[in-house]
């Protein structure tokens, strides 16, 4: 390719940068419930009416996935782990899950599977065995609905896992111009050479199965006030699912109706979002403003 070429080339493409990057931290603390083992006990979130993220819950239907992990990890470690998405196979000692149907808030324990292996609690749900999480998610939506610990003991109380509002609390703070605006040129988006997340640390751009882009009427401070439902205040919102790939044609990224994104315009803050929708934490690795 000749060198009129490749500056063509690059001329209509926006290459995102780690200094465009915002910022964003988290804290999270979650409740412990002490449970009898070997013992075949319901599982019920008809409590949980606002999730992690701060919004409502149909408990109904929004629970697609109910995931059990036993964890080599004490509390406190699993709990930095879960907020920084730095969960390693290493640190699991086995998983269950299950799929719940619509129409239900709560199952038993021998509804879940270890991998293909159903749970049979007088074998599996045992004292002494690691840091027991159970969590709620719905699937393409990022980060989990709630989250819980329990400890299964001998003797302990035949009481139901739950899974409520208050099981647990995110707390985060987060400064979306804290990157330097990018400013949309051509029709195509790179962004290989990104190197660090919101927080500071490596980025997985494997895990990236998402590219949204919104207009936003509200200000700055509201925005970041509602951070976790910020798809729920755009005005307007594009998307693409991605797949394994570090670029993407802005004409893919379409609204509700499937009408392709056609190029800022009007009023309001724009923000452009990398997103990992399988993701324990469920900010963006990536967000930037856009002018």
């Amino acid at each position: 390719m000749s060198l009129l070429l490749l500056l063509a080339a690059c001329a209509d493409t926006t290459v995102l940068s780690d200094g465009n990057n915002y910022s964003f931290s988290s804290t999270l603390e979650a409740d412990t419930h002490t449970v009898a083992a070997r013992t075949d006990l319901p599982v019920d979130w008809s409590g949980l009416e606002i999730d992690l993220q701060g919004r409502e819950v149909d408990t109904l239907a929004d629970v697609d996935v109910l995931t059990i992990v036993i964890l080599r990890l004490d509390k406190p470690d699993a709990l930095d782990a879960f907020v920084n998405d730095a969960l390693l196979q290493g640190d699991i000692v086995s998983y269950a899950t299950c799929n719940p149907p619509d129409g239900v808030d709560s199952v038993m324990l021998s509804d879940f599977d270890f991998i293909g292996n159903p749970v049979v609690p007088e074998e599996h749900i045992l004292p002494d065995q690691g840091t027991w999480l159970l969590s709620a998610a719905t699937l393409g939506r990022p980060g989990a609905l709630m989250l819980n610990f329990f400890d299964p003991v001998d003797d302990g109380p035949q009481d139901p896992i739950t899974l409520a509002t208050d099981s647990a609390d995110l707390a985060y703070t987060v400064d979306i111009s804290a990157g330097e605006p990018v400013e949309l040129e051509g029709d195509r988006l790179e962004w290989g050479d990104l190197t660090s997340d919101m927080r500071g640390l490596p980025i997985r751009l494997s895990e990236i199965d998402r590219v949204t882009l919104a207009r936003f009427d509200d200000t700055e401070d509201e925005i970041e006030d509602g951070f976790l439902q910020v798809d729920a205040l755009a005005e307007q919102i594009w998307t693409a699912d991605i797949q394994a790939s570090v670029s993407l044609e802005l004409s893919a990224l379409t609204d509700e109706s499937g009408a392709p994104f056609g190029g800022l315009s009007g009023e309001g803050i724009w923000l452009l979002a990398l997103q990992c929708t399988t993701c324990a934490n469920p900010a963006p690795p990536f967000l930037a403003m856009l002018r």
